[in-house]
């Protein structure tokens, strides 16, 4: 051996065998998974008891005694009419601003106010065409617009149009 080679190279059948690696044992097989049962109430699962010493623990306290109180139910028979008012109140405020940016086209002014005149009045009219729930209209702005669909995104929306029209 030169000492550069390594020992399972050689081929030498003077080095013992490898020793087999035992079997695992068979385990019990777990209890069969029944919904309609109860989960087994453990130590893991049981609620810790809480201390106030501090004020992260009545917090704690607070909100644990509250998440165990039952959810008041919620009367959903006005809800068509809420949504219905907050439809009106978007197109109110559409009109509007569709209204201001339209008097400050008409006084010629600057082209930065023009601009953003321009840009307050398509976003209104985006507004209303949206509001008005006319199937081929919000098809098309599903399409072009589909940010609209979206309660963060049209947040966002909302907010650009209060900045432009912040702007002039």
């Amino acid at each position: 051996m030169d000492g550069e080679t390594p020992s399972w190279l050689e081929g030498d059948s003077a080095s013992p065998a490898p020793t087999p690696v035992p079997a695992p044992e068979p385990t019990s097989q777990p209890e069969a998974f029944d919904l309609n049962q109860p989960a087994p109430s453990s130590e893991k699962t049981a609620r810790a008891p809480t201390t106030t010493d501090n004020v992260a623990g009545s917090i704690m306290n607070t909100i644990n005694t509250a998440s165990d109180k039952p959810e008041k139910e919620v009367d959903e028979s006005d809800l068509p009419r809420v949504i219905f008012i907050m439809r009106l109140l978007n197109l109110a405020a559409a009109g509007l601003l569709i209204a201001v940016s339209i008097v400050q086209l008409v006084g010629l002014p600057h082209i930065s106010v023009w601009i953003m005149a321009l840009y307050a009045t398509f976003g209104g009219v985006l507004v209303c065409c949206l509001e008005t729930q006319l199937k081929f209209i919000r098809t098309s702005i599903a399409m072009n617009f589909g940010f609209l669909f979206n309660s963060v995104y049209r947040f966002l929306f909302y907010c650009l149009m209060a900045s432009v029209s912040w702007g002039y």
